[in-house]
């Protein structure tokens, strides 16, 4: 085992960018390897597929604000979300500007109906935080869909329940608004939350110490 200190390693990544490039590339392989193989939808595929879909994919980053498809653009990747929380909306001819359709998190996915039937892209997606997608192209879904649609069915009927389960947050707008406020925060990857009613705290400084 070889030990190197990271401010000396990443002078040398630095200095020697063929390296660098080379490190990127063993990691997203292995990163996009992982995830695929363990993904619900794809780990019980051959994995003769398994692996054509690992090599013809790229993992993409996102910082904060980024777009990461545009409506009305070609639909050429389905983007399977790694790590983040990306926002998908819409254009809409009111003051607002958009309308919200979802919020995406780890291992949901958008692009997948454009994709399949060679349409553009119905709505935006945009990165609320830094978000990590496995780009899947158009070529590998397409032999996806022929050969194994019940692939598709799954993500269907799991797309179809996602929907159910939003569409009722997203039709109050105090839910909406509470939902955008604490994912554009940057709190998405909270795993509670402690909400106090300022109207009626005494100030006993318990929740300070929890």
């Amino acid at each position: 085992l070889l030990e190197l200190r990271k401010i000396h390693f990443d002078k040398a990544l630095k200095k020697h960018k063929a390296v660098r490039a080379r490190l990127d590339k063993v990691y997203q392989s292995s990163a996009i390897d992982t995830f695929i193989r363990q993904s619900r939808y794809f780990k019980d595929l051959p994995d003769e597929l398994l692996t054509r879909i690992v090599e013809s994919s790229a993992l993409k980053a996102f910082s904060k604000g980024d777009v990461i498809a545009t409506e009305g653009e070609s639909g050429q990747e389905l983007f399977i979300v790694r790590s983040g929380f990306v926002r998908i909306s819409r254009k809409v001819d009111d003051k607002s500007g958009e309308e919200i359709l979802a919020y995406l998190g780890p291992e949901d996915f958008f692009g997948d109906e454009e994709v399949t039937v060679g349409a553009d892209y119905g709505a935006s997606a945009s990165a609320l935080e830094p978000v990590e997608c496995v780009a899947v192209p158009r070529a590998t879904v397409w032999k996806l869909y022929l050969d194994y649609p019940e692939v598709f069915s799954s993500v269907r009927r799991y797309s179809l329940a996602r929907s159910e389960q939003q569409s009722s947050i997203l039709k109050s707008q105090t839910n909406v608004g509470f939902l955008r406020d604490m994912l554009e925060a940057g709190l998405g990857q909270a795993r509670s939350a402690l909400i106090i009613n300022m109207d009626v705290c005494v100030r006993c400084g318990n929740c300070v110490q929890a």
